[in-house]
């Protein structure tokens, strides 16, 4: 598969799994914001990790750095806030898929070689990926403050 195609594979998945889930960018955003920090500790214990897991055993460092960076995401696909319209939708997915695709990009740089198209796209998103990462999460924090937490009290209820 040309690397080109990977980078389009993940954007199109991370995009279609926060679409067709509805959920908000806003904790999507903070679940990738929580995986990336998660993923840069694991790195600190990769020889460690490397020690117990054995050289007989390939297990690439990039992929499971993508594997600990995307999943708090994919758990927090099944709850929470939703939106109601698709034009709301489709830009929280938009969002989503640009936000992890930059955090992603340079362990995705380590799996698949880059050349051509591939590697100038990489560049330009590796060169920017520290405002796209800072962008990402204050539009999430906005998004946060978006929604609208029902404030039920004891008297409304009917028995």
């Amino acid at each position: 598969m040309p690397p080109f195609l990977v980078y389009l594979a993940v954007l199109v998945g991370l995009f279609l799994m926060a679409f067709f889930t509805k959920r908000r960018f806003g904790r999507l955003g903070f679940a990738l914001a929580v995986g990336y920090v998660m993923a840069g500790s694991l790195q600190d214990y990769s020889e460690t990790i490397n020690r117990y897991i054995g050289s007989s055993a390939y297990v690439s460092m990039p992929l499971i750095t993508l594997v600990v960076v995307i999943l708090p995401s994919v758990l927090m696909l099944f709850h929470g806030a939703t939106y109601k319209t698709i034009p709301t939708r489709v830009i929280g997915a938009l969002l989503f898929a640009i936000l992890g695709f930059a955090i992603m990009v340079d362990s995705l740089s380590k799996v698949v070689v880059f050349q051509g198209l591939g590697m100038e796209l990489f560049a330009r998103i590796s060169d920017s990926r520290n405002f796209i990462i800072l962008v990402g999460l204050a539009v999430a924090v906005g998004d946060m403050f978006m929604v609208r937490s029902s404030h039920h009290s004891g008297k409304d209820k009917k028995h």
